[in-house]
C-alpha cells in the first residue's frame, strides 16, 4: 500500500482551516469540510486523487440520475505501451504481414494464419514482449505449484522447443565406505551408475480465443485494460491445460506426466486403507487417513525425505478432505497444521497442485510425496510464443469483434530411472 503523503497533508490542512474558520460556511464549503474526513480516509488506504475524485463524482450523478462517467486515470509508461502494442495488432499488417486484398490468410487452420503474430513494444515482430511472457509464467505460478520458479519442482525456461536431455540418475543404494589402512592396498572397486539421458519435447497449447470489438481497439485506454484482462484468461486456461498434462499426460505426442511416470517406475504405491482408524466410520474408497499419510512418508527413502525439496502434492479438494478428517469423538484430528498460513503435514509442507485426482475408487495418486525437485517443468519462449489476431474467423467480424489468443510450449519429465525401492517419489492409490 502506497500512501500520498502529500495529499494527506494537504487535506488534513484544508480540513484544520475550514474547522478554524470563523465565521459560517458557506454551502460549498459545509461539502467539503463533510467529504474530507472520508477523502482523508481513503487516502490513508492507498486511494488516489483520481479514484477520490471519480468517486465523488459518480455519487453526485447517481443523486442526480445522470449517466455515470468513468475518468481517465494515469496510465505508467509500460501500461500504455502494452496497450499501443495490442491495439496495433488489429491494424491491417498484423505480424508484419498484409492480408491479401484485406482477406485473411489462412494456412490449414480454420480459425486463421498462425502468422497472424505481433512482437516487441517498438515494433512488429515474432516474439511476445518479454515481460508479458514472465508475468503469465509468474501468475500460472500461483495457480500450480508445477510452474514455480521458486517451489520445489525443477523448473527452467528455455529458449528454443529442441529436444532437450534430462540427467537421470540414482544412487541412493550405494554408499561410501571406510577406506583401509594406510599402506594396505584397496583390492574392492564399487562402481557407481552411469547416468542415463532422457530426452524431452515442448508441446504447444492455445488459449480459446478472446473477442474483443472493434470500437475498443480504437482506444488506446480499452486496450490497456483488455491487456491486463487477456494476461488474466491467458493464465488461467493455460495452467489448466499444461497442468494437466504435466500431470497426467501419456507420452504418446505429448509429455508422459507425474502419474503415469510414477506407474512405469516400479514403485509399490500405497493403497489406502482411509479414515476408518480414525473415526470409524470412513470408507477406503474415498477418504485418506493418519496412517496413509504415515505409510506414504516413510514409503520413500530417508535420502529424498531430508531433501529441501521434500513435500506433498494434492489438490485443494483433497486438502479439504484431509484437513476434516475426524477423530472417534467427532472432534477434528489436525492432520494439516498451518505454519505461517500455508498447511504442512508431517512437518512437510503441502503444495497445491490442481491436476491431480481427488480421492475416489480405485483413483491413483490424489496424494504424491518425496523430492520434488525431480519432477522438471520446461517452459519456453521462442519464436512459436507469440499472441495471433484473427479477423475472419466466424462469429467474429459480421459482429464487431476480433478475435486474440495465445501461443506457449511447454514440457516436463521425471528425472529418475533407478529401481523402485529407491525412488524419489511415491503416491498413494484408492481402494478399489
Amino acid at each position: 500500500m502506497q500512501i500520498n503523503y502529500v495529499e494527506l497533508g494537504r487535506a488534513t490542512e484544508r480540513l484544520a482551516f475550514l474547522a478554524n474558520k470563523p465565521g459560517r460556511l458557506n454551502d460549498q464549503e459545509r461539502r467539503e469540510f463533510g467529504s474530507l474526513p472520508t477523502r482523508i480516509a481513503a487516502i490513508k488506504v492507498g486511494a488516489t486523487i483520481e479514484e477520490i475524485n471519480e468517486q465523488e463524482l459518480n455519487d453526485a450523478e447517481a443523486r442526480n440520475g445522470l449517466p455515470i462517467t468513468r475518468l481517465r486515470k494515469k496510465r505508467s509508461a509500460e501500461d500504455r505501451a502494452r496497450g499501443a502494442m495490442f491495439q496495433q495488432m488489429f491494424s491491417g499488417n498484423a505480424g508484419g504481414r498484409a492480408f491479401a486484398h484485406g482477406i485473411e490468410y489462412r494456412a490449414g487452420e480454420q480459425e486463421g494464419n498462425i502468422s497472424a503474430q505481433v512482437g516487441t513494444y517498438t515494433g512488429l515482430g515474432y516474439f511476445v514482449p518479454q515481460d508479458l511472457v514472465r508475468e503469465i509464467w509468474a501468475a500460472m505460478a500461483e495457480v500450480d505449484v508445477l510452474f514455480d520458479v521458486d517451489g520445489p519442482c525443477t523448473v527452467k525456461e528455455k529458449t528454443n522447443a529442441r529436444t532437450l536431455k534430462v540427467t537421470v540418475y540414482n544412487d541412493t543404494s550405494i554408499n561410501t565406505t571406510q577406506g583401509p589402512a594406510e599402506g594396505n592396498p584397496d583390492g574392492s572397486v564399487t562402481l557407481l551408475q552411469l547416468p542415463s539421458y532422457l530426452p524431452v519435447g515442448a508441446y504447444t497449447f492455445r488459449t480459446p480465443l478472446h473477442p474483443v470489438s472493434i470500437e475498443a481497439t480504437q482506444d488506446i485506454e480499452e486496450m490497456i485494460e483488455f491487456a491486463d484482462l487477456f494476461k488474466k484468461f491467458s493464465t488461467e486456461r493455460l495452467a489448466r491445460a499444461i497442468g494437466k498434462m504435466l500431470v497426467t499426460g501419456n507420452g504418446v505426442g505429448q509429455t508422459q506426466g507425474l502419474i503415469s511416470s510414477l506407474e512405469a517406475s516400479g514403485v509399490t504405491p500405497i493403497t489406502a486403507a482411509g479414515s476408518t482408524v480414525n473415526d470409524g466410520s470412513g470408507s477406503p474408497q474415498s477418504t485418506i487417513g493418519s496412517q496413509d499419510i504415515s505409510n506414504l512418508v516413510f514409503s520413500v527413502n530417508e535420502v529424498y525425505r531430508n531433501s529441501p525439496s521434500a513435500g506433498f502434492l494434492m489438490s485443494s479438494s483433497t486438502l479439504s478432505k484431509i484437513a476434516g478428517v475426524l477423530d472417534k469423538q467427532g472432534q477434528m484430528l489436525r492432520l494439516v497444521q498451518y505454519i505461517g498460513g500455508k498447511p504442512y503435514m508431517l512437518g512437510y509442507p503441502i503444495h497445491i497442485c490442481p491436476s491431480l485426482p481427488s480421492p475416489a475408487t480405485s483413483v491413483a495418486a490424489p496424494v504424491v510425496f518425496g523430492d520434488l525437485s525431480y519432477w522438471h517443468t520446461f517452459i519456453v519462449s521462442d519464436a512459436q510464443t507469440k499472441i495471433q489476431t484473427l479477423k475472419e474467423a466466424p462469429g467474429l467480424i459480421e459482429n464487431g469483434n476480433y478475435g486474440v489468443r495465445m501461443f506457449v510450449r511447454a514440457g516436463g519429465a521425471y528425472a529418475y530411472n533407478g529401481g523402485g525401492s529407491n525412488a524419489p517419489l511415491n503416491y498413494i492409490v484408492m481402494h478399489s
